[in-house]
């Protein structure tokens, strides 16, 4: 009976390895850079990716700093880390801070609206978020939030779908 449990342990894990390194088309195409250095609000950007996994740096004219984690192949995950100079008390500045956030990348340009909506959506669900749960702000669209405070505090949003 252990063998058996070792064995179906063993072929999940093959399964994951081998399905991550495959070459099959994935629904939402290789990753690239969501926002453009050729932007006034953008002062400076860094995008590094390997295979379905990038990382985006990016410092914004207001001073704001981003760290954009992207990846996945079926289903979509975005984990933004909001580097700010203020420290959120609670899960409630957390939530006002990526809000604001989110509002300012929506002045960008009109192809970040979206943010504004995700802000919404966030906002009237801010009573759910608790830190690091999960909640559903639409069919097959999750958030989850998240903070660490200390010396340079981050604010954690972490979306999917």
């Amino acid at each position: 009976m252990r063998t058996d449990k070792y064995l179906l342990i063993l072929t999940i894990i093959f399964t994951i390895f081998t399905s991550c390194t495959s070459k099959k088309e994935c629904a939402f195409g290789s990753p690239t850079p969501i926002f453009k250095i050729n932007s006034q609000e953008v002062v400076q950007q860094k995008f590094s990716k390997k295979g379905q996994l990038s990382t985006e740096e990016i410092e914004f004219q207001n001073g704001l700093k981003l760290v954009l984690h992207q990846s996945g192949c079926e289903k979509l995950e975005q984990v933004f880390e909001f580097k700010n100079s203020k420290a959120p008390k609670n899960i409630q500045g957390a939530i006002a801070l990526i809000i604001q956030n989110l509002d300012y990348f929506s002045s960008i340009n009109d192809r970040y609206l979206v943010y504004k909506q995700w802000g919404s959506a966030i906002e009237q669900n801010k009573d759910a978020f608790k830190k690091g749960n999960t909640v559903e702000l639409a069919p097959n669209f999750t958030a989850s939030i998240d903070f660490i405070t200390g010396v340079e505090p981050i604010v954690i949003l972490k979306i999917a779908n």
